[in-house]
């Protein structure tokens, strides 16, 4: 699996961050996918699997908690990793985030390339 062969999903109920995360994605090469909240997020994944899922901490209706936790449980989508980039700084986040399933928790602010190098180890040892 490439990082370009299959979308990356940002899920945030902010839409400027959403769309600027979404912008930032593309210019370095990513397709993108985009929900604002865990159902858009799961009906999206479900459509066309992503490699990867950026979520926000806070949404809505739910949390990006229960997002991990419903794609974990799910064997269909159960092996998509899953990457927070948040502004929830505490070390309880932090903990629940690994408990839940995330293979990392990233506080904004982030620069790009922070954040794209974050995506690119992620991503890296399932395209060997």
């Amino acid at each position: 699996m490439t990082p370009l062969s299959e979308p990356l999903l940002v899920v945030d109920s902010d839409a400027p961050g959403r769309m600027a995360l979404d912008a930032g994605l593309r210019q370095a090469g990513f397709a993108v996918e985009t929900a604002a909240d865990v159902e858009e997020a799961l009906r999206k994944a479900r459509q066309k699997i992503p490699a990867l899922v950026v979520s926000e901490t806070a949404l809505k209706t739910s949390d990006g908690f229960e997002l991990c936790r419903r794609l974990k449980e799910d064997e269909q989508l159960s092996q998509i990793p899953f990457l927070f980039v948040t502004h929830n700084k505490s070390i309880e986040g932090k903990i629940q985030g690994l408990e839940v399933g995330s293979v990392g928790y990233v506080t904004k602010p982030v620069s790009l390339n922070q954040l794209l190098e974050h995506i690119r180890q992620v991503l890296s040892p399932q395209d060997a």
